[in-house]
């Protein structure tokens, strides 16, 4: 609950858990930081829970958990305006820039561009599980090499707050998301129970999320997929219980498209989307299900076994 925060010019190193973690801050102004905290579990490297008026830039992160994460867990203190530009993010098991999961007061007009990510299990991973809003968030001019998902984008069920409503929260809204020219050279991590290769937009049935646009989006992906992955009409929901932490794509098994797969959504627009694979891929680029209102304009399938796939796409 600091006011006029400066963080400027400092290199920050081996931290016990977190490396920085602000509560409900404003005008928080962070500009050419280094972290490095890659060999610490759970090694956040600038995190917020709430705050207001927040500028994040020319900062270097070489972080061990998420690069710069984004969360509220107390009810009244959301993330509002929030600028993230010209940062390079290397983390090891996590996401580069994380939105969520804590959400309990949610996040509005949140805009991040001209950055780099490498080496990260997930680029923009923003994750909505209680009864909130995330709204009006723009990402744009975002280069990710070897990022196992650039998109992870979830709507789901799942206590984090001892005050958020309930111990199954009711599920909240996404609005208004913007992706804009970001190109993406996806990889997969050795070993079983990784995630695989994708971008992800999945939300449970009865949430909300809507008014999507990916535009001018590059994805390389690794392919391979064989025609049983593209026939898959059996991909489970996603974890709707308190028992598990909500990252079940880990266990879901593949994915029936080569890039993109979108579930459960409203009002989806793709418009110069290119999902080029190394290797052939038995699945179309993109797969689509119970999207109510899908666009596409300028979507580019490389290798892959077609453009579309979708099922219950009124």
């Amino acid at each position: 609950r600091c006011r006029n925060v400066p963080l400027r010019d400092l290199t920050l190193t081996r931290p016990g858990m977190f490396c920085s973690y602000m509560l409900a801050c404003r005008d928080v102004t962070i500009r050419g930081v280094r972290i490095e905290s890659a060999t610490t579990p759970c090694g956040d490297g600038l995190d917020f829970d709430g705050g207001e008026n927040v500028t994040i830039s020319d900062c270097l992160i070489d972080a061990g958990d998420d690069g710069i994460s984004l969360k509220s867990l107390t009810p009244g203190e959301p993330c509002l305006r929030f600028t993230i530009s010209n940062c390079v993010i290397r983390a090891r098991y996590w996401g580069a820039i994380r939105i969520g999961p804590e959400s309990t007061a949610g996040a509005r007009h949140i805009a991040v561009s001209n950055c780099v990510f490498r080496d990260c299990n997930d680029g923009l991973k923003i994750q909505l599980t209680e009864d909130a809003e995330f709204a009006d968030f723009t990402f744009s001019n975002i280069t990710m090499d070897r990022v196992v998902r650039p998109l992870f984008v979830t709507n789901t069920r799942y206590r984090f707050s001892s005050l958020s409503h309930g111990v199954r929260p009711p599920a909240g809204a996404m609005r208004r998301f913007s992706f804009c020219n970001i190109n993406a050279t996806l990889f997969r991590w050795e070993g079983e129970g990784w995630a695989l290769p994708n971008c992800y937009l999945y939300a449970l049935p009865g949430s909300v999320m809507e008014d999507l646009t990916l535009s001018n989006l590059q994805l390389c992906c690794p392919g391979g997929g064989t025609a049983a992955d593209a026939d898959r009409a059996d991909h489970p929901e996603m974890l709707d219980f308190v028992e598990q932490y909500p990252e079940s794509c880990l266990r879901m098994g593949s994915y029936p498209s080569a890039g993109l797969y979108i579930r459960n959504a409203q009002r989806i627009c793709l418009d110069g989307v290119t999902v080029q694979c190394a290797e052939p891929d038995a699945r179309c680029a993109v797969a689509a299900e119970a999207v109510d209102g899908l666009y596409l304009h300028r979507v580019r399938a490389r290798n892959c076994g077609g453009v579309l796939r979708h099922i219950a796409c009124p």
